[in-house]
């Protein structure tokens, strides 16, 4: 790699691997960060929902624990939240009820909230009408708690990422980078916080401006649109947030072994306006 080491560097981002250990929920502190269980919110928030539906607690990060803070606040909890229908896939702009993302200032005071209540078994009939309307069968996950650790390292750019084609063209072996990024990888689920992502099927940068301005990305009229050459240069401004990969100690599958995708802009970021984060789902 030697032929493009400096632009391969130069290209690098700041990232934070998260590694993942068993917990018991209530053994975890109040406003530390974890996967799954119980989230720990302002008594005046309620657990939120889209239509009626509680959305599924991901986890939350406490900005404390993280070693080194370039392009976050110092202090406080990023709290995550996702559709527990997995119905939201984030190339339509009605998906913006189906995920939240909550930035609590230390000065919060947070509680652990209970978890929402569970509705009743649907009737047989119930469930073909839920069918019928395409809407999931499976019913509100508390998923299993995990204590997290923050590992920082270098991300590099998946290999289709345009930023890095004319460096690639350098090269007589494109598959070498290939196997360098292989190599360089995370060794086990892919939790990850900030840095470039690990893209399952195409770049989201230009998905993630196209569809907060309010154009339909599920099919290629969204790439055609009039707008993206207006658009287009925002798609810089998206970062990655967090990476929540498929995790079996975690008790979470996204899709078909998938990952979960929160991109913010670098100008939100710096506002700590976390709120505008938007979520993406892909799967193999």
């Amino acid at each position: 790699m030697a032929a493009i080491a400096a632009e391969i560097a130069a290209l690098s981002r700041e990232a934070f691997r998260i590694q993942t250990s068993a917990a018991a929920d209530e053994a975890v502190p109040i406003g530390a960060s974890k996967l799954g269980g119980l989230p720990d919110l302002p008594g005046s928030i309620a657990w939120p929902d889209r239509e009626g539906g509680a959305l599924a607690f991901l986890g939350q990060i406490s900005l404390r624990e993280i070693p080194s803070q370039s392009s976050l606040p110092q202090d406080g909890v990023v709290s995550f939240f996702y559709d527990n229908a997995q119905n939201s896939w984030g190339f339509d702009p009605k998906d913006q009820n189906s995920f939240r993302v909550f930035y609590f200032p230390a000065s919060e005071e947070l509680l652990r909230a209970p978890s929402p209540v569970k509705e009743k078994p649907p009737s047989l009939w119930q469930k073909i009408k839920r069918a019928a309307r395409e809407r999931s069968e499976f019913y509100f996950q508390v998923f299993a708690t995990r204590r997290l650790a923050f590992v920082p390292f270098q991300s590099i750019p998946d290999p289709c990422a345009k930023v890095i084609e004319e460096a690639l063209s350098k090269l007589d072996d494109e598959e070498a980078y290939v196997t360098f990024l292989e190599e360089h990888l995370h060794k086990g689920p892919a939790h990850q916080l900030l840095g470039w992502p690990t893209v399952i099927q195409n770049e989201m940068e230009l998905e993630c401006q196209m569809v907060t301005n309010g154009i339909y990305m599920g099919d290629t009229s969204g790439y055609k649109h009039p707008r993206r050459a207006e658009l287009e240069n925002g798609a810089q401004d998206w970062v990655l947030l967090l990476q929540v990969d498929s995790d079996d100690d975690a008790h979470m599958m996204w899709g078909d072994a998938g990952m979960l995708y929160f991109w913010i802009r670098r100008q939100d970021l710096a506002q700590a306006a976390f709120d505008k984060a938007w979520c993406i789902l892909q799967c193999h």
